[in-house]
């Protein structure tokens, strides 16, 4: 097992994943991935509204098969995108070997000073930024203000971790405001904002 998947039970057999309930089956590329269905459908429909490039930039990515999946999905459209993504763990780097072999668009970085790297690559200036944020509220916090106006931050495990506090001080001072909050809500794990 993977780390983050503690609780999770890999199905062994074709009938027991088939039992699955949609949004419950956690595989990508046949392995075993933290996120579900649910929260993959509701990312790549997040991306695939993004008419213009974007550099995703992703605080916690774990073994990083979910970010491999946003990458590739990313890489079919016409235009280039950027994908870094960052985890305090080395768990990534089989994917990210994988990734090279592919060709995919995305950048592993395993540091234990995970929050020092992305603050260069939030100011480079190149295209419409999307910070996604999987280790916690303190993401949001230090990171947003370094956003630019109409960049997205997308935070998963929205309603498992304590983000609506440090979100509200966020919004009360004018630096986000949640984007699209209803659908979101209605769809899964992840809640959306926009850098004002």
């Amino acid at each position: 097992m993977t780390s983050g998947t503690k609780d999770y039970d890999f199905p062994k057999t074709f009938r027991d994943a088939m039992a699955l309930p949609e949004c419950d089956f956690k595989s990508i590329f046949g392995q075993q991935a933290v996120k579900g269905w649910r929260d993959i459908r509701q990312i790549e429909a997040f991306f695939r509204c993004l008419t213009e490039p974007v550099h995703v930039i992703e605080l916690g990515c774990g073994a990083g098969w979910h970010s491999l999946y946003i990458a590739m999905s990313l890489g079919f459209r016409d235009h280039e995108n950027r994908y870094d993504a960052y985890d305090v763990s080395e768990e990534a780097w089989r994917v990210s070997e994988f990734s090279k072999r592919i060709g995919a668009r995305i950048t592993f970085h395993c540091s234990h000073d995970v929050f020092k790297q992305p603050v260069d690559a939030l100011g480079d200036g190149s295209g419409k930024k999307v910070l996604y944020c999987d280790i916690g509220p303190e993401d949001i916090v230090k990171f947003a203000p370094a956003l630019r106006s109409w960049d997205y931050i997308i935070v998963h495990d929205w309603k498992q971790k304590n983000y609506k506090a440090a979100v509200q001080k966020l919004i009360e001072g004018g630096v986000v405001a949640y984007f699209e909050q209803e659908t979101w809500e209605r769809t899964g794990e992840h809640m959306g904002f926009v850098r004002l």
